[in-house]
This record gives C-alpha cells, sequence and structure tokens, in this order.
C-alpha cells in the first residue's frame, strides 16, 4: 500500500494527459480573451460545438490514461480529465469577476440561475473521462488488479441505499467543510448572519480538494462506496446551495443593496461550479484511497 515511484510516474501519467489534452488544447475553446473573466457557460460563451469538443478530448484523456498507467489504469486514468479543468481554473478568474460584471439585481438572478445547472455540464466532462477509462478496460477485458486488503466479493459499494446515503453525506459533508475551509474575510449580518469575502484561486482548490476528500473518505469507510459518488455529490452541492441561498430574493437583493461584489452570502456562493467539481474530484480519489490504505492498515497492523 505504500506509493511507490512507478506508480507515481503512472499518476503524473494519466494527469499529464488530461493537462496537454484539456488543460493546453482545449484551453481556447472555453477561455475569455480576458484573463481575469472566471469560466462560464453564461451568456453564450462557449458554443455547443465546442462543449462537444470538450467531451470528446475527456474522453480522450481517460482513454489513454488507463493505458498509460496500466494495469493500474482503472484506479488512476480517472484523474485525467479534471486534472485539465485544474489547470483552467489555476490560469482563469474567479466568481468576483462574473458578480462585477453583473451588479444589479436582475443581472445576478440570470447569472445564478445559469451557474445553479452549469455544474453538471462540468461534471458531465468528468464523467467522460471515466467512460474512457471503462472502454479502455474493455477492450483489453482487463479485470482490474485486486486492492490489497479489500475483498471486492463483499463490497456494499452497489447497494442502491449505500449509494443514496453517500450522496447525501457527501453533499453535507461538502457543505460544512467548504463553510470551514473556503474561507475569505468573514463580516458579520444582523440580516443573514455573516458574509465572506472572495478567497483567491489557490483557497478554493485547498479547500474543494480537503471537503470532499474528507466526504470521500468518510463514504469509503462507513458505505464501501466509490467515489466516483462524491464526484457527482459536488455539482449537487452548486447546485443546493445556489438554489436555497445565494438565488433567495431576499438574500440576493440584502447582498446587492448593502455589500460590493466581493462579498458573498456563504463561502460556497464565491465557488465557481467548474472549481468545485474538478478540485472535487481530485480531493475525492485522494481521500477514498486514504480511507483504502487506512483500513489496510488496521486490518496488517
Amino acid at each position: 500500500m505504500e506509493l511507490t515511484w512507478l506508480m507515481r510516474v503512472r499518476i503524473a501519467a494519466a494527469m499529464g494527459v488530461g493537462i496537454v489534452l484539456l488543460g493546453f488544447l482545449a484551453q481556447p475553446l472555453v477561455m475569455s480573451p480576458d484573463p481575469e473573466r472566471g469560466i462560464t457557460l453564461f451568456g453564450n460563451s462557449v458554443s455547443i460545438s465546442d462543449m462537444a469538443a470538450c467531451i470528446g478530448l475527456a474522453f480522450l484523456s481517460g482513454l489513454i490514461g488507463f493505458f498509460l498507467a496500466y494495469p493500474y489504469g482503472w484506479y488512476i486514468a480517472p484523474l485525467a480529465a479534471p486534472a485539465g479543468l485544474c489547470l483552467w481554473t489555476l490560469r482563469s478568474g474567479n466568481m468576483l469577476s462574473l458578480v462585477r460584471a453583473n451588479s444589479t439585481l436582475a443581472q445576478r438572478q440570470l447569472l445564478y440561475s445559469s451557474l445553479s445547472r452549469e455544474g453538471f455540464f462540468w461534471l458531465a466532462i468528468v464523467l467522460a473521462g471515466y467512460a474512457g477509462v471503462f472502454v479502455g478496460r474493455a477492450v483489453v477485458r482487463q479485470q482490474p488488479p485486486e486492492v490489497p486488503g479489500q475483498d471486492p466479493a463483499k463490497s456494499k459499494g452497489n447497494n442502491v441505499v449505500n449509494i443514496l446515503a453517500a450522496l447525501v453525506i457527501s453533499v453535507i459533508i461538502g457543505q460544512i467543510a467548504l463553510g470551514i475551509f473556503a474561507q475569505g474575510v468573514r463580516v458579520f449580518d444582523a440580516q443573514i448572519g455573516s458574509v465572506v469575502a472572495q478567497p483567491g484561486n489557490g483557497q478554493i482548490a485547498f479547500a474543494v480538494c480537503v471537503a470532499f476528500g474528507l466526504a470521500a473518505w468518510a463514504t469509503k469507510r462507513f458505505l464501501d462506496v466509490p467515489y466516483a459518488v462524491t464526484v457527482i455529490a459536488s455539482a449537487i452541492v452548486v447546485y443546493v446551495v445556489i438554489v436555497l441561498v445565494a438565488s433567495k430574493p431576499d438574500v440576493l437583493g440584502h447582498m446587492v443593496d448593502n455589500y460590493p461584489a466581493a462579498f458573498f452570502a456563504r463561502p460556497v456562493c464565491a465557488i465557481l461550479p467548474i472549481q468545485m467539481v474538478s478540485w472535487a474530484s481530485i480531493g475525492a480519489v485522494a481521500g477514498y484511497w486514504i480511507a483504502v490504505k487506512m483500513e489496510y492498515h488496521r486490518k496488517n497492523g
């Protein structure tokens, strides 16, 4: 269960192909001419053909990553597509850039309405990478190597109740942990409790990784559910927070009337959907394997 140098090379190769295909080659398809603007679908800034190209490149990155990381591609190659998305988030702006450009209440309502659903598009890109991994496995007809200390025959991961429970738990843990780790300056507010300033991109990356790493660790440890469930939960967190908090008329009106664009009603409201889904995908994989390693050491001393 130790991370050997060869395994590190496999991980780097899988993530590298995603960084090249998505992070660099596909960047012109989604990046605004203004490098300070956050990456978003809002305002039809990304065409349907560009979306399809991104999904296709994500699939290709997963497929190539599977063979680069063989025979452990089934476990490692899902990192390929989100690695490319993560690079985009570090080379572009944040939520503040969008809120600043949409200063009126009506504009903010349209913005948040679009962003609430946008997480599912970035999730589709990540899942396209997973599909590439699945096809790679089917081509070679591989049974993935067994994980030390794990008994696939006793896995509860396919239990529907466990999957649904893990989805709910991941959403809850994700929101709570993001409220702790995605911290900018916090200011007391008598009406909504407090508001927080826009955190930096590095802080967001750290916070999302830790939050969904904790969620994946918990759902693996107690429900034996794969990390893909936690990745799906990241898009649900975006939807839930925007619908239940950010876009509520009283909250949104209060923020527009009383605070500059740099302040948000909740820390999660300051995170772009692409930041949430991409970094959650990396964190979920890490949290899952930390749980596996801890279980192995618990059983074997």
